[in-house]
């Protein structure tokens, strides 16, 4: 059957489906057929029945007509009564492969109708239900698709700029355009800055693909959740005084509690923040660090205000490239907790919260 130009085609054994969830038609049809004969031929012993309780004891049948009544009679009835409820089982088993065709030709909102409590209505109940999984397993393919070309495109642009820089720099030395020392130096260095640009993305992209890949094993231990942050936020206080920021830290937390986490995974995501606040950040304005526990999770928040350049105002985003914080949301996701991040003009904010294993009161518990 020819499909529309761009019309997507899919079948029952597609890649997306499994042998599990394609449902076997002719065992179950087989089944049905096998009730309805039982009920045919239970009826026509009924009839059978009556004819001998009822008729026989008016009518003297001998011969012929004997015959008819007791062996013709009852079977025709059966046929009749199987006949009839099979013919309607058929009209419904063509619309069930009316509405599969039209399910392979790659209308996913089509519902074949549920008609009965038998087995092919079961069939009918099944095959709609595999037919929304697909449906929501085709569509988060395409997103992931898309998502991973528009990643590319991004990463790509990002990477073709720095190394263009680099090829005419080397060139010019190469050639011997450039004599003077302290100028060749220059290009040099600005040569190298570009090619530790360039590694940068590589291993952003590399992390964001293993953070995405949940084949990848992440190493979870549970720690004290007070000694934890203690040693991230002296790490993160560390840094943005390296990098002449000032530094407030407001924390609420007045009890003992402990965490779960891959201590690997979170450390690149602190990592991550610092990385954006030294890039973006504004260096006269105080970057603002909250903890707080918050019925069963920790929350951390990190405020900054930007630089005072247009192009990061408003809702640019703040990510170059879009790797960091989006790495980020899948380390977060795998450990059960969340992280958002908001801009509104010079603010950005992000608010990240973790699950606490347990929490300590002064009454012990």
């Amino acid at each position: 059957m020819l499909k529309p130009p761009g019309e997507r085609v899919i079948t029952l054994t597609d890649k997306h489906s499994t042998p599990e969830k394609v449902p076997r038609l002719l065992p179950r049809l087989g089944f049905t057929l096998f009730k309805y004969m039982a009920i045919a031929f239970a009826c026509s012993m009924l009839f059978m029945i009556l004819i001998t309780t009822l008729i026989k004891p008016w009518f003297v049948i001998v011969g012929f007509w004997s015959i008819i009544f007791y062996s013709v009679l009852p079977c025709v009835f059966m046929l009749i009564f199987f006949l009839s409820l099979l013919g309607r089982k058929i009209l419904y088993i063509n619309e069930i492969q009316k509405g599969i065709e039209i399910i392979e030709g790659g209308s996913m909102d089509y519902t074949i109708p549920i008609r009965g409590r038998d087995e092919l209505s079961s069939l009918a109940k099944s095959i709609n239900e595999m037919r929304k999984a697909l449906d929501v397993e085709i569509k988060s393919e395409d997103k992931a698709k898309r998502k991973n070309q528009q990643l590319i495109t991004s990463v790509s642009h990002d990477i073709r700029t720095p190394l263009t820089s680099i090829i005419c720099y080397l060139e010019l030395i190469r050639d011997d355009k450039v004599n003077d020392p302290i100028k060749q130096k220059s290009y040099l260095n600005t040569a190298l800055e570009k090619a530790h640009q360039i590694n940068g993305l590589i291993t952003s992209l590399f992390e964001h693909a293993l953070a995405d890949n949940d084949q990848v094993p992440f190493h979870f231990e549970t720690y004290n959740g007070n000694i934890l942050l203690a040693q991230i936020v002296e790490e993160f206080c560390f840094s943005l005084k390296e990098a002449d920021f000032k530094f407030v830290l407001e924390n609420c937390i007045d009890q003992d509690f402990s965490l779960t986490v891959d201590l690997k995974q979170i450390r690149r995501i602190f990592d991550n923040l610092i990385s954006n606040i030294i890039k973006y950040a504004d260096p006269s304005k105080p970057i603002d660090l909250g903890l707080i526990l918050n019925k069963n999770e920790l929350c951390i928040v990190q405020r900054n205000k930007i630089k005072k350049n247009s192009e990061l105002n408003g809702t640019t985003p703040i990510d170059s490239n879009g790797i960091g914080l989006d790495t980020c949301k899948r380390i977060i996701a795998r450990h059960i907790g969340q992280i958002e991040h908001y801009q509104l003009h010079r603010l950005f904010k992000v608010e990240l919260s973790l699950p606490i294993q347990s929490i300590k009161t002064d009454d012990g518990y």
